[in-house]
């Protein structure tokens, strides 16, 4: 992937986010997701990526601390929807799922329709066995969502 100058600071910080999960044994998989998977990241662009934990350091690995060693941070918490949301210090927005590997992994391939993955190998950041490699394969071929079922959802959302 070629780095675009506006893109350089987030395509550093994936960089050193995969060297950081190859080294942390705890983790299973990385797969990004958003605006830098499809191709539409700019200089504003967050950075979010589910983490796929072994399902028995689930309960030891600390998000906040693992992501203080990509940037150092200015705000960590996570929000009503369990995802752990934090600033890191350049002001870079990030949305990180903690989730275990076993059904973490399982579930990627029901996101049709509503995440789509044009370059899958790119977005697998680390895939220890394989299975997410697998799964995120078949997010590569955009499938538009169903507009009942995504209207209903986006009026769900409004209305909360």
């Amino acid at each position: 992937m070629s780095v675009h100058p506006a893109r350089s600071a987030l395509d550093d910080r994936i960089a050193r986010l995969r060297q950081l999960a190859h080294a942390d044994t705890r983790l299973e998989g990385v797969l990004l997701y958003g605006s830098w998977t499809v191709g539409e990241a700019d200089a504003h662009s967050d950075i979010e990526a589910y983490f796929y934990i072994h399902d028995d350091h689930l309960a030891d690995f600390d998000g906040p601390a693992f992501l203080a060693r990509l940037a150092p941070l200015q705000l960590a918490y996570t929000n009503m929807y369990g995802i752990l949301a934090v600033v890191f210090d350049d002001l870079m927005r990030g949305e990180f799922h903690l989730t275990p590997a076993g059904p973490g992994i399982d579930e990627v391939p029901t996101w049709r329709g509503m995440v789509h993955l044009p370059r899958p190998d790119d977005a697998v950041l680390l895939d220890r066995t394989g299975r997410l490699t697998q799964a995120a394969r078949q997010l590569a071929t955009f499938q538009p969502p169903e507009p009942v079922t995504t209207a209903q959802q986006l009026t769900n959302e409004l209305t909360n």
